[in-house]
This record gives structure tokens, sequence and C-alpha cells, in this order.
């Protein structure tokens, strides 16, 4: 369990949310691993951003090419 508290969903999001648009498979690597070590909620709340962004990535995607 990390010491404090940290909050990683915007980082997900925008990570997902690029990752969707330029056609990219899914992939956690961009997942903060420095903050990780200071929370364990980090992580969490990152794949919760990452899967929220990559979603709105693939809709606009779609949209864009339709």
């Amino acid at each position: 369990m990390g010491i404090i508290d940290i909050n990683c969903y915007r980082e997900g999001y925008d990570n997902g949310l690029n990752d969707a648009m330029k056609g990219k498979s899914k992939s956690y690597t961009g997942f903060p691993k420095g903050k990780a070590a200071l929370s364990s909620h980090c992580y969490d709340t990152y794949v919760e951003g990452y899967n929220e962004g990559y979603k709105d990535g693939l809709a606009k995607r779609n949209q864009i090419y339709k």
C-alpha cells in the first residue's frame, strides 16, 4: 500500500484517448510508475481513466472516418 493517495485518472484518460485516436491497441505502458511507488490508488485510477479515454477516442475516431 502506498504512502499517499494520488489520483492518476487524467493521465490515464489522456493516454487512452491519444492511443485510440492514433489507432494503437490498448496498452497501459504509459502508467506513471514513480507515482505508483507512492500510491496504490494511482494505478487503479489510471486504468479507469485510460479505459474511458480509449472508449471516447474510438468513438471520435469512428466519427472522423465515417
